[in-house]
């Protein structure tokens, strides 16, 4: 019984080890296997997440740099003429120049040069007057509400007591392009 029993024990201990061997190769490798691929992507989300967190006040930067460029763009194009209003300026210029005691010599609006967004009217101007009236002019010009470049300025003077000053303009006024693709 003694040889029965020793060979019913090596029976049990095979058993027992063939099923710890299925076991291991059948549900436990392959569940590691899978625990494995879930902790890497676990880690790589939360490096994701860790990444996203460093990126946080380089985003809230951005996002204010943003807003400034909105604002200034938006009061930018406040100030640029639409094409129906061009006359009331070119009005608005006569009467300042009146205003300034200087008189108008020239007055030729030139090419106009288109960008994307925008057209830029050259316009060639001539003035008489005192120096002060013509400093006086130009520095209404500048005032403008509508967006006006002063490009150029020459002014000649006399030598002579009494005879007026000349100044020749150049300006650049900025209108809005009606074909400009938004």
């Amino acid at each position: 019984m003694i040889g029965g029993r020793k060979r019913n024990s090596w029976l049990i201990t095979v058993a027992i080890a063939g099923g710890t061997v299925g076991y291991l190769t059948l549900l436990f490798s392959p569940g590691m296997r899978g625990i494995a691929g879930l902790r890497q992507e676990l880690r790589t989300k939360q490096d994701f997440v860790g990444q996203a967190e460093r990126l946080r006040p380089t985003t809230y930067k951005l996002g204010q740099e943003l807003a400034g460029v909105t604002k200034y763009n938006d009061e930018w194009s406040a100030r640029i003429v639409k094409p129906s209003q061009l006359s009331v300026v070119y009005g608005e210029l006569n009467a300042l120049i009146k205003d300034s005691g200087a008189s108008t010599a020239r007055f030729e609006p030139q090419t106009p040069e288109s960008y994307a967004s925008l057209r830029k009217l050259p316009v060639k101007l001539g003035l008489e007057g005192s120096f002060l009236q013509i400093h006086a002019a130009v520095s209404q010009i500048e005032s403008l509400a509508a967006f006006i470049w002063i490009e150029e300025i020459k002014v000649e003077g006399s030598q002579e007591l009494g005879k007026p000053t000349k100044a020749e303009l150049t300006l650049g006024m900025f209108v809005d392009n009606p074909k400009k693709s938004d």
